[in-house]
């Protein structure tokens, strides 16, 4: 966890790092409320909203536990248990307890929901989420409404890599319902339109490739989604607290091992030498996970497709086509600051009487 305030403390030993390298923070971007055609007598889905991000919640749950689909984090092949561990400790050291702002941490686990192409990549992310539900529902319990609050994240639109998680009950069908919605803050380093667009721009013209690397064959999607790449891999593995759970013996660095292959294998790569042994290398271990401009491999190549044959593809393709070359970097960038957002965590709040 990045900030003090919000940083978990585990029963047994501080591995919240590990489990959620990212935190959310309580910062509020943007506001809007939404409501039906009928006036409400209040601003109800306002006042739930607030409470969240003014209320502190903390939250126990167990990383053995299995997920939805029966799946449990200790029976992948891609988790190494720590070692060196008496029958006291094995009994709780997977027992995690850590506290924040409601709304910070039902984004975070929105952030460990990880998806890529539908399939959750963390398999402790249902345990977390449900204890994040739970917690919020009892610091919540006896309020003036319902509530159902939603908090999702996805670096660019119609990613099919992005995270969910919701805390409350399924508003009715019918009645009087009243929504607000905000953003929050990921953690995922922030990225430049600009930069895009003159990355996007440069390999559309250029014969000889990026400065990334001289390939003809690689197109603006591909220097585009490299970039965004390195900006999610960085957010979920930051460098320095990466580094101390990899050297760490404990609970941390087993997490982290397997975050890292449960990332890796979908895009097809291999980091296990770089995070293995006495002298891992995060720093290497990020940029295999991102991978070449030029490879068929990796996170970026898996975004590049991903961009290319989704709807924000269609977006940046028609604003390329629809301009010049005097002021196509200038309109790629409008459309890039429209269609990317990594940094942020869209939270919607439904709220309605009991």
């Amino acid at each position: 966890m990045r900030g003090a305030s919000n940083r978990g403390v585990s029963t047994v030993v501080d591995i919240t790092l590990a489990l959620l390298l990212i935190s959310a923070s309580v910062l509020l971007i943007g506001f809007h409320l939404d409501s039906s055609d009928e006036p409400v007598p209040d601003d109800r889905a306002d006042q739930v909203l607030q409470s969240l991000s003014a209320t502190t919640s903390s939250v126990l749950y167990d990383i053995t536990e299995e997920n939805g689909a029966g799946v449990s984090t200790l029976e992948s092949e891609n988790f190494e248990p720590p070692g060196d561990l008496d029958s006291a400790e094995r009994e709780s050291v997977y027992e995690v307890a850590t506290y924040g702002s409601s709304i910070g941490l039902l984004a975070d686990a929105a952030l460990t929901n990880l998806r890529i192409d539908g399939s959750q990549r963390f398999a402790y992310g249902d345990a977390y989420e449900d204890a994040v539900d739970h917690s919020i529902r009892g610091t919540h319990v006896g309020g003036e409404h319902h509530f159902y609050a939603v908090a999702t994240w996805a670096p660019y639109d119609g990613a099919s890599l992005n995270g969910t998680a919701t805390a409350g009950r399924q508003p009715p069908s019918t009645g009087d319902v009243s929504s607000a919605s905000t953003t929050v803050t990921s953690g995922v380093p922030e990225l430049d339109p600009e930069e895009l667009a003159r990355e996007f721009e440069r390999e559309e013209t250029s014969d000889v490739g990026t400065p990334f690397i001289d390939d003809a064959d690689t197109d603006g999607f591909d220097a585009v989604a490299t970039v965004v790449a390195e900006s999610i891999v960085e957010g979920y593995f930051p460098f320095e607290n990466t580094q101390y759970s990899l050297e760490s013996s404990l609970t941390e660095r087993s997490v982290t091992v397997y975050n890292y292959k449960q990332l890796a294998d979908p895009v097809d790569v291999t980091v296990d030498d770089h995070i293995s042994g006495t002298s891992p290398d995060t720093a290497t271990a990020n940029e295999t996970l991102v991978g070449d401009i030029d490879a068929d491999n990796g996170l970026g190549d898996w975004i590049a497709t991903d961009m290319r044959n989704g709807p924000v593809g269609e977006k940046i393709t028609q604003t390329w086509h629809d301009s010049t070359a005097d002021n196509v970097v200038e309109r790629l960038e409008e459309t890039f600051e429209e269609v990317t957002s990594p940094e942020t965590i869209d939270v919607t709040v439904q709220a309605w009487d009991p």
